[in-house]
């Protein structure tokens, strides 16, 4: 792990030197924080070494500008995924969790530019979702059928489709507009909840 006290144009290049010397293949867990007022753009080029990309089971990004595109081969054993505070759109973020099949926990935290959040059903093993403070995100379309825990706090957000997920068994979802969504559709589709917490602003649940 190594945090980033300042990004000035005149230290980037060394920044991503000091990276490309550390994300040696055979990594398997990246930890990196960035406390920088300027989001410093995460060097997406150093993933196309698949000798390096292949081993890593684990990313932990905090402030920085993550901007991975389709022209990102598969990661082949990252399991988890925590973004915190980093720019990154739905659009891009769909091209980094496509790409990751092997995906089994997702946790997003302060991603403001982040507009959508659509998880194919091919994330087969993802078991748990956890999304929060993102403030722009106002569509969740979640396909996946094994989440077993899913947090949301989010409040804007206009339209939420969990899908069908019969391992469910920890839930959390924002309110009032969607405990009807929960009470009628959700539970209906998830019979092992075994924990639901709705949080509500005008009414009680």
């Amino acid at each position: 792990m190594y945090n980033f006290p300042e990004v000035t144009n005149a230290c980037r290049q060394r920044l991503d030197g000091w990276l490309q010397i550390t994300m040696r293949p055979g990594i398997e867990e990246i930890n990196l924080l960035s406390l920088a007022n300027e989001a410093y753009m995460f060097p997406c080029w150093l993933l196309s070494d698949d000798r390096i990309k292949d081993s890593i089971r684990c990313l932990n990004l905090s402030s920085f500008a993550f901007r991975p595109t389709v022209k990102l081969s598969p990661f082949k054993c990252l399991a988890m995924l925590r973004l915190n505070y980093v720019c990154i759109t739905g659009y891009e973020l769909g091209c980094l969790v496509s790409n990751t099949l092997t995906l089994e926990r997702l946790e997003l935290n302060g991603c403001g530019d982040l507009d959508c959040l659509k998880i194919p059903s091919q994330l087969q093993r993802l078991s748990c979702l956890m999304v929060s403070g993102c403030f722009r995100l106002d569509v969740i379309d979640i396909k996946t059928p094994n989440l077993r825990v899913i947090r949301l706090d989010v409040e804007k957000v206009k339209k939420l489709s969990l899908g069908v997920s019969l391992e469910l068994n920890e839930l959390c979802i924002p309110g009032p507009d969607f405990a009807s969504y929960a009470r009628l559709k959700l539970l209906s589709n998830a019979p092992n909840v075994e924990s639901l917490y709705l949080k509500l602003i005008d009414e009680v649940f």
